[in-house]
């Protein structure tokens, strides 16, 4: 039983690799520290009595080989697999990540701890005292509040990719004016500002956190955006208050482009003739998750000759929607099921009278096929007449701050607060 745990975290290989090969490879990559003053703590641990070996996981390396070549020995990797099970999967570390190894200063020269990081927020620790322990910690993520505006020229990417900001902004921004701004059609002049908080751990950026307020200027139109929580969930507003969220998304997946749109005639590459083709192609590279463009129930979640793998769902009285070609339909997915908008209900594929990977998006108002293109859809719930008071003050003086912010310097105002 030993053999065969530790046989299943180091490889599938029928031999050992070469023990002093591998120490050459772990030595390139670890950085020793033996500073004499008492340091903070890392990881939650005192260091002050440990040698601290820093390293990062090499291509094909696995957790026991670590481990043995840091002094751990067998017996103790066999316990920490059935301790690790509930809490870390050992095989399941990633190459490139970051280990940190804590060594007693003796002639042993013991790794009482292991920290491997799963991520730039989350580790676990393996500790090796008088019992063997296995938990999980997180750092510490600072928040900064940051603004940043511009004038598009070509993308809202390429414009924050040119101030060395992240492209997860424009993701936030076309999430938050997904229903109003058609970030496949930006044009020259459209223009920006946004207040976000981003996250920081050790130091370095993490990520983008919460958008505090945006303005979006497309074609001329001006769309304000600011959070406000009500009834528990926190949504995007106008300054009417207005739910700045369609109670239909404007596409049910991420897309390369639209092969196929709405049309009363149409040339079918399949059948080579030209009929009605009543739904929006969307060509996405195969897998793509395929969401829900709004709240339902499942209908009918199954096969077809023609449809392929398909779902329906219905809306309301009014709408439905069904989504065609599927490659699979994500499990739980079935007819009574209620899908919330933007759940994965299935992934794109070429199943049925297909020629390639897409989606085909079908669209029912009152029981006739429509464009959605073309439907002026009702904004989701507004902000409620007995929240007004709050939410217009809570957006009072972040608007301030928000309209101080100038393009016409460089096109662009970056603040650190």
């Amino acid at each position: 039983m030993l053999a065969v745990s530790i046989y299943l975290i180091i490889s599938s290989k029928n031999t050992e690799p070469d023990s002093n090969d591998h120490k050459q490879t772990v030595l390139k990559h670890i950085d020793t520290n033996k500073s004499r003053q008492k340091p903070d703590k890392i990881y939650g641990i005192d260091p002050s009595s440990y040698e601290i070996k820093k390293g990062k996981v090499e291509p094909n390396e696995f957790l026991a080989e670590i481990l043995r070549d840091y002094g751990v020995p067998y017996p103790t990797i066999h316990e920490l697999v059935q301790k690790s099970e509930n809490v870390f999967d050992m095989s399941n570390i990633k190459k490139g990540n970051f280990y940190c190894a804590f060594n007693e200063q003796d002639t042993l020269n013991r790794c009482s701890y292991f920290v491997y990081e799963i991520d730039p927020v989350n580790y676990v620790i393996f500790e090796f005292m008088d019992t063997v322990r296995v938990y999980k910690g997180q750092k510490e993520v600072k928040t900064k509040e940051k603004t940043a505006s511009g004038v598009i020229d070509n993308s809202l990417y390429m414009k924050l990719d040119e101030l060395d900001l992240s492209p997860l902004l424009a993701n936030k921004m076309a999430e938050i004016f997904a229903w109003t701004v058609d970030f496949y059609r930006i044009r020259e002049n459209d223009r920006f500002k946004v207040i976000y908080n981003e996250k920081f751990v050790d130091g370095e950026s993490i990520g983008i956190g919460k958008v505090q307020a945006a303005y979006f200027n497309h074609y001329n139109e001006s769309y304000y955006a600011f959070p406000f929580e009500q009834d528990g969930d926190r949504e995007f507003y106008n300054k009417q208050g207005e739910n700045v969220r369609k109670q239909f998304l404007k596409a049910p997946l991420d897309f390369k482009k639209i092969s196929s749109r709405y049309t009363r005639k149409r040339y079918h590459p399949v059948l080579n003739q030209y009929r009605e083709h009543l739904g929006t192609d969307y060509a996405a590279s195969p897998g793509t998750p395929i969401k829900a463009t709004a709240n339902g129930t499942i209908i009918a979640a199954r096969y077809g000759k023609y449809n392929g793998n398909f779902v329906k769902i219905r809306h309301n009285s009014v709408y439905s929607t069904q989504y065609l070609h599927m490659s699979s339909i994500k499990n739980g997915i079935a007819p009574g099921a209620s899908v919330s908008q933007g759940d994965v209900i299935g992934y794109v594929g070429s199943t049925g009278l297909a020629t390639g990977p897409h989606l085909c998006y079908r669209f029912w108002k009152n029981g006739e096929q429509v464009d959605p293109y073309q439907q002026d859809f009702p904004s989701a719930e507004p902000v409620k007449e007995q929240n007004m008071e709050a939410f217009k003050a809570s957006f009072q003086s972040i608007t301030t701050q928000l309209e101080a912010l100038d393009y016409a310097s460089e096109q662009t105002a970056l603040l650190d607060k």
